[in-house]
Parts: C-alpha cells; sequence; structure tokens
C-alpha cells in the first residue's frame, strides 16, 4: 500500500507542477514546483526623442494597478499616468517590426523606411514573470518619421500620446522604472 501512494502521489504532483492556475489573451499564470509564476509576451520600451523640435513622445494612460497601488492618496479614481510607448511583441514577431508597427498604430509616428535604430538586448521583468523587456532610446530627426494620423482611434479613457517638451522634463512625475531609465539617459545624453 505504501509504494502505491507513494506513486500516486508522484503521479499527482507531477500534473500539479505544470498547472495552469488561471488563463486569459493576455496572461497564464503557472504553478510549478512551489512556484507561481506569469507567462506573458514579451515586451518593447522605446523613448522617442524629436530632437529638432526638442520634445520627447510619451503615453497617458489609465492603468488600473497603479491606481489601486495609490487608493489611499488624493488621486482621481482614473488618474492617467504617463509611461513610455510600448507594446508587446506577438510570437514570431522581431522587436524592430513590433515597434513600428507600435509607433504607427497606437502614436501615428510613421518611420522612414531608411531609419534605423538599436534595440538593447532583452531583460527579464520580474522573477516571476517569463516576460522579457526591450527598451529603445530613438533620437528622431526631421527626416527619420512623419507625423500621421493614427489607424487607431482612441476614445477618452484609453492611451493617449502626448508631445512633451524637453524643457519640462524635471516637472514629470515618473512611476516606473524602464520611463525613469530611459529619461536619466536622455537626460545624460544631452547634459539636460
Amino acid at each position: 500500500m505504501e509504494k502505491f501512494t507513494k506513486a500516486v502521489k508522484k503521479q499527482y504532483n507531477e500534473i500539479q507542477d505544470n498547472d495552469i492556475v488561471y488563463q486569459n489573451d493576455n496572461i497564464t499564470i503557472k504553478s510549478k514546483e512551489d512556484f507561481t509564476y506569469i507567462e506573458e509576451l514579451d515586451k518593447i520600451f522605446v523613448l522617442p526623442y524629436a530632437k529638432d523640435e526638442g520634445y520627447i513622445f510619451l503615453k497617458a494612460e489609465t492603468i488600473p494597478a497603479w491606481n489601486d497601488k495609490y487608493k489611499e492618496q488624493t488621486l482621481e479614481k482614473n488618474t492617467k499616468f504617463l509611461t513610455l510607448l510600448s507594446t508587446s511583441i506577438n510570437i514570431g514577431e522581431d522587436p524592430q517590426t513590433a515597434l513600428r508597427r507600435s509607433l504607427y498604430s497606437e502614436a501615428g509616428i510613421a518611420l522612414s523606411q531608411f531609419y534605423e535604430f538599436d534595440i538593447s538586448d532583452p531583460y527579464f521583468a520580474a522573477h516571476n514573470s517569463t516576460s522579457q523587456y526591450y527598451i529603445c532610446f530613438m533620437e528622431l530627426n526631421m527626416n527619420d518619421y512623419k507625423i500621421v494620423s493614427s489607424p487607431t482611434k482612441t476614445t477618452k479613457d484609453e492611451a493617449q500620446t502626448l508631445r512633451i517638451s524637453i524643457a519640462d522634463l524635471d516637472d514629470i512625475r515618473i512611476n516606473d522604472i524602464t520611463t525613469k531609465l530611459l529619461i536619466d539617459q536622455l537626460k545624460n545624453l544631452y547634459d539636460l
């Protein structure tokens, strides 16, 4: 009987090691060896800097998790936070293609086909996530891009792309590490 109990327990543990705890279109939460983690797509974050015009592009968006974290403070219920432009990288898509797609469809920034840019190596977002983050600081000169009407319509509750003057950098409230990293990089590169 003891052998049977050990065999059943081992089999039960093997099945549970890869159990999906929760799943939706964006994430899968799994449990393996008493460790719970999130499986999600890699992401790319970019700080476009229109050098000749003297402004950066950021996104103003409502982030429910951050609103919940700050719920005891005097923030409005649907406060919008300034963040980097970002997107998930679809399966089979390379980071450069994902970035061009996102800039065009979400921000209305059409990059020149001749414009080349560097993207960092990927780094894990957290110990409990399979997602890796790519980051890109993008200096844009006049002929590197054009502003077009974004094919994705936004409502007042959705994220909006904003142009922010570099003269206002010190007035921006930064809430996340990737935005902090790239704004600091901008300040260091141009002695701002």
